[in-house]
């Protein structure tokens, strides 16, 4: 491992944020642990400074041999953990099934927890620990269909809470990342999708609400913050000696701290049905 003072880890590093924000964290002169599932189908460009590791969050040897290349973390002044790797599969909470939960919740809370627990010594011991989780707007206004993406992301927010201040004694600090719509070009991989095993009253309560929800959130997508938006913000949280807790990316997402601040739930309901596009929808005679 090179001594290059600053390490910065970064998971989910093949595509999107991920990949964007550990060539930036490589150009500010840290050495890079790109952390991906198949280092075979990842290129840099030749980018100096980026070392692709495999790093599957959910496999405990994986993370094991991360942390065993990062060491004790001693010789290096800065460390930051970028925990951005992430899975969406959007459903109606009633259909999906109990094993697609577990998904979300291995790979958006646990994996992080996983990671954080196995780099905690590297980060204190450094003379600047940084952990940045990245979350989602989701949490702040909940949407139909992502109820299991913004359970897991919520966790992950009050485990980063509660690190935060269990942390005050160190030098390593906390940061959430809270985007909203940015433009990766992967939303198709979230799209709602059920099969014909749904019974005809399932049909009748989901079919149109999945079909809107997809449409707006393809617009959103559409007219979402540039990746580069996204990146600075990370790198200013890695970076800053006072970072804030949370950091809020593109308009929407400032907006929907806004909403959940001021709005009670009921409001929240009729805003959500008319953004979303699911307002007109009326249970069937």
């Amino acid at each position: 491992m090179p001594t290059s003072g600053q390490l910065a880890i970064v998971t989910g590093a093949s595509s999107g944020i991920g990949h964007a924000t550990a060539v930036a964290l490589a150009r500010h002169g840290y050495h890079v642990l790109a952390g991906v599932r198949r280092p075979a189908d990842v290129d840099f460009g030749g980018q100096p400074g980026i070392e692709v590791v495999r790093l599957d969050i959910t496999n405990d040897d994986d993370v094991r041999a991360v942390a065993e290349r990062v060491g004790d973390g001693s010789r290096y002044a800065r460390i930051a953990l970028v925990n951005n790797a992430g899975v969406s599969s959007n459903s109606p909470v009633e259909l999906l099934p109990l094993a697609g939960w577990r998904d979300q919740l291995e790979v958006n809370l646990l994996g992080h927890i996983r990671m954080i627990t196995a780099l905690l010594p590297a980060l204190t011991e450094s003379e600047a620990g940084r952990i940045v989780n990245v979350s989602s707007a989701a949490t702040l206004v909940t949407s139909p269909t992502t109820g299991a993406y913004a359970a897991a992301k919520a966790g992950l927010e009050k485990v980063s809470d509660a690190l935060r201040r269990e942390l005050v004694a160190t030098r390593t600090k906390v940061v959430v990342v809270q985007p909203g719509a940015v433009k990766t070009g992967g939303w198709e991989k979230a799209m709602n999708s059920h099969g014909p095993e749904l019974t005809p009253a399932q049909h009748g309560r989901y079919d149109d609400l999945t079909a809107a929800v997809d449409r707006t959130a393809q617009r959103f997508a559409d007219g979402g913050s540039d990746v580069a938006v996204a990146v600075r913000t990370i790198v200013r949280a890695v970076e800053s000696p006072r970072p804030r807790t949370h950091c809020r990316i593109g308009t929407d997402a400032k907006l929907m701290r806004l909403i959940s601040g001021v709005l009670p739930p009921s409001a929240q309901d009729r805003l959500v049905g008319v953004l979303a596009g699911t307002r007109g929808i009326r249970p069937a005679d």
